[in-house]
């Protein structure tokens, strides 16, 4: 879940193109080499014009690359998952740097080939978890006006503070914090003010509290509700074929 995050925090700051946009961007140069046997720790940075990877697998350049979550890409052989990858690249003077580019390089150097595709995958619904559809303390009817005040959210690793939302709202925000798609199966209406503190995952950037309970917990005891194991209809990307990467 740790590198889950920090793909999440890393596709926020790059533009993605809109689904299934056919996009022939491409970077000015390129550099793509396997990873050295033992490299340290991974990261992925963009400054200016230039993209630097190093040492990622390739499932997670891809999931990168199109803005996914482990869930929503399917298929592939077994050596995207472990072998791992340097790319140096460099987008042409006055052209945005974008991910657009990195998909024309994945499909220029890896042949890379996918579609969209829906499938009935394990997803959660988020229901009432009490028969008496109480509510928890730190979920509430939301007195804002989204009209005239405007809403607001905190997210933080370990921490959410929501004024003035939905439930499908809600459960799209979750969604961001555990291995499936939410979908609210709550029956409620209406627009809600919550807080909700938990302790994440070890490797978190930030932790709020060492005393808060798991997520699955917090969401029964905090708000009332719970996230219930479900099958249901995700658009993922298939892969339909890839390639080890030609030689620079």
């Amino acid at each position: 879940m740790a590198r889950l995050g920090l793909l999440v925090v890393l596709i926020v700051g790059i533009a993605l193109p809109l689904a299934g946009q056919q996009s022939r961007t491409a970077f000015d140069a390129a550099s793509i080499k396997a990873s050295a046997p033992g490299a340290g720790g991974a990261a992925w940075a963009g400054r200016g014009l230039q993209l630097t990877i190093q040492n990622y697998a390739l499932r997670d350049i891809i999931l990168g690359a199109y803005g996914l979550r482990p869930y929503e890409l399917a298929g592939g052989p077994d050596w995207i998952n472990s072998a791992r990858f340097d790319i140096v690249a460099r987008a042409p003077a006055g052209v945005p740097r974008d991910n657009a580019m990195l998909i024309t390089l994945l499909t220029d150097r890896f042949r890379l080939k996918t579609h969209t595709e829906t499938r009935q995958i394990p997803i959660y619904t988020l229901v009432l978890a009490r028969d008496d559809r109480r509510l928890g303390p730190q979920l509430r009817p939301s007195t804002i006006d989204c009209a005239v005040t405007r809403c607001t959210s905190s997210v933080v690793s370990g921490k959410i503070r929501m004024s003035g939302y939905s439930m499908a709202q809600v459960a799209r925000l979750l969604t961001g914090n555990v291995d499936r798609m939410v979908v609210d199966g709550t029956g409620l209406t209406g627009l809600y003010d919550l807080e909700l503190a938990w302790t994440p995952d070890i490797g978190a950037a930030e932790v709020v509290t060492r005393d808060a309970p798991s997520l699955f917990t917090a969401i029964v005891e905090q708000l009332g509700l719970k996230l219930q194991p479900a099958v249901g209809p995700v658009e993922v990307r298939v892969i339909d074929s890839v390639e080890r990467p030609t030689p620079d």
